[in-house]
């Protein structure tokens, strides 16, 4: 429920900060009311080498190049440790601070917020694998016959959690008058998600034990490399093995994904 209002607030922050860019380069300009008007239409400039547009697509590439680089290394202190819950417990914190932060997005700040956005799409990651490695003992613990329900509860209230969360967000720029303002939008956005995920991010962690670890670490093996080579014989028993069926359905599931997250940045 917290990655999905975590995402939707990204969607909001996406809009101010492409704002904020093309006012910087001088393809907008901020009224006396702090509302922003276009004056270049096709917008040509450059900020900091890219164009304003480019910004959102280039946190997405840094934030995608953190996750292929360190999420192995993260995926190990989860099997291999007993620190599964500090990992998680540690990364909401922090994307919960960086959202905190990220209310003061404005003129001044802009570019580091951007920053700071690449990191929060790491660590949200972080979160997800921290949180998604509790699902095999849970399905061990509750059988085939509850898991399928369980799902489908979490969902429901996964899409409410958004639905409410949207509704907050649209009631609060309509009371306040800022709907049409990405920038004070995306304030009223960030400061709504610190609230509702903060709650969630709380709530699943408190409930989450500590586990031993679930698996042990060979002698004279990297903790550091372990789960790269984990990757590497997964990836490689798929392709040897079930190349036809669950080889397509990852392939799917990346292009599938990849997809949906394209239409937010629009």
């Amino acid at each position: 429920m917290s990655n999905n209002c975590l995402l939707l607030s990204n969607v909001f922050l996406s809009a101010s900060f492409i704002t904020l860019a093309k006012n910087h380069a001088g393809c907008m300009q901020k009224d006396e009311n702090g509302n922003f008007s276009v004056i270049d239409e096709v917008c040509d400039k450059k900020v900091y080498g890219f164009k304003p547009s480019s910004f959102i697509t280039n946190i997405a590439a840094i934030a995608g190049v953190l996750v292929a680089f360190l999420l192995p290394f993260i995926g190990a202190i989860v099997d291999y440790t007993r620190y599964r819950k500090l990992i998680g417990c540690i990364a909401a914190a922090l994307v919960i601070s960086i959202q905190t932060i990220q209310i003061g997005t404005v003129e001044a700040t802009w570019f580091f917020m951007t920053i700071l956005q690449a990191i929060n799409g790491f660590l949200s990651q972080c979160v997800r694998l921290a949180a998604f490695s509790y699902l095999p003992e849970i399905h061990r613990i509750v059988g085939d016959r509850i898991m399928p329900q369980l799902n489908t509860r979490f969902f429901i209230l996964a899409a409410c959690a958004s639905i409410t969360y949207l509704v907050l967000v649209a009631g609060s720029g309509f009371l306040t008058k800022t709907f049409n303002n990405d920038v004070k939008t995306a304030q009223i956005g960030q400061a709504v998600d610190m609230v509702v995920s903060g709650i969630f991010y709380a709530l699943g962690f408190y409930f989450f034990t500590k586990k031993e670890p679930r698996r042990e670490l060979p002698e004279n093996e990297s903790l550091f490399f372990a789960g790269f080579k984990q990757v590497f014989f997964t990836a490689r028993g798929i392709w040897r093995h079930y190349r036809s069926t669950l080889g397509w359905f990852f392939l799917a599931v990346i292009f599938a994904r990849t997809a949906t997250i394209s239409f937010l940045v629009i």
